[in-house]
């Protein structure tokens, strides 16, 4: 797959990117992320960074941060998932979750 900008305008893929916020991710943060793809559509789907998970300040009283994502794909349809990097530092908690 090409970039949009270097394709000709009857290009069948689409290039999405899923823009972060702020320096990353902290401990009561939760992150959806939902996506349906009709019949025959060509996706590809990154990310603008790494996703950066901050220290939890307490462990007993918090369950971290999470991130769940959901794609619908539909007859003939093709996802390409091409995320950067998911960078936990020490004493954080990332729980993550991809249905397809």
């Amino acid at each position: 797959m090409i970039p949009n900008k270097l394709q000709t305008f009857n290009s069948l893929c689409c290039w999405v990117y899923i823009v972060g916020y702020g320096g990353g991710m902290l401990h009561s943060d939760k992150l959806k992320i939902e996506c349906t793809l009709e019949a025959d559509a060509v996706v590809a789907m990154t990310t603008q960074a790494t996703t950066k998970v901050y220290k939890v300040p307490n462990r007993f009283i918090s369950e971290g941060c999470s991130q769940i994502s959901k794609f619908r794909v539909g007859n003939g349809a093709l996802l390409a998932l091409i995320p950067h990097a998911v960078t936990c530092f020490q004493d954080s908690i990332f729980r993550f979750r991809t249905l397809i």
